[in-house]
């Protein structure tokens, strides 16, 4: 088999790799990992060319960004680190070696690309890759509001993480129009 068709079979796993923390807060058939990357690229073509960023690149990221998910699964990220399945040592550790591990079925020439992204958005130093980390985490503050719309639960234990993160100030300030939508 090819490495392309190899890493295809493999990837496209994550269609059916549900989002930890919303199966946690007991969200009947929530997103999978696919929907999500779908969802952050969707908000990188959005976000990145008004804010005068590469937005290829930042789409091309914010696929490959959590593509080692399809052999760790989504591990949560919990407000407190106590509250989780593993630290966050071991949760990046794990992921490092998913990622590359999935990244090798590829040849050399597409392998390269992906493993230079995927660096690049784990790295955190250039505008595109904070832009998508950011996208990231303003892409399950969406999801929160189609999820309590749908259910009616409480999710905000979400926002609480997300407004400890958040870098940009522009998407700070979707986030704030998100967090008032919930107060009210």
């Amino acid at each position: 088999m090819s490495g392309e068709l190899e890493f295809l079979r493999e990837v496209i796993k994550l269609k059916d790799i549900e989002r930890s923390g919303w199966v946690i807060t007991g969200v009947e058939e929530p997103e999978s990992v696919a929907d999500h990357s779908f969802s952050t690229a969707m908000l990188a073509m959005v976000f990145a060319k008004r804010l005068g960023l590469n937005a290829d690149k930042c789409i091309k990221m914010a696929i490959v960004h959590d593509i080692g998910e399809v052999y760790t699964g989504d591990i949560a990220t919990r407000l407190d680190e106590r509250d989780q399945t593993v630290s966050n040592e071991e949760k990046k550790r794990l992921g490092d070696d998913a990622t590359r591990r999935i990244i090798s079925k590829l040849p050399a020439d597409s392998a390269g690309e992906f493993l230079d992204l995927w660096r690049e958005y784990e790295e955190r130093k250039t505008p595109e890759s904070v832009l998508v980390k950011d996208l990231d985490i303003l892409d399950y503050c969406v999801q929160l509001l189609e999820y309590r719309d749908r259910t009616g639960d409480d999710l905000t234990v979400f926002l609480k993480t997300a407004d400890m993160k958040i870098k940009t100030p522009e998407i700070r300030e979707v986030f704030e129009e998100i967090r008032e939508m919930v107060r009210k």
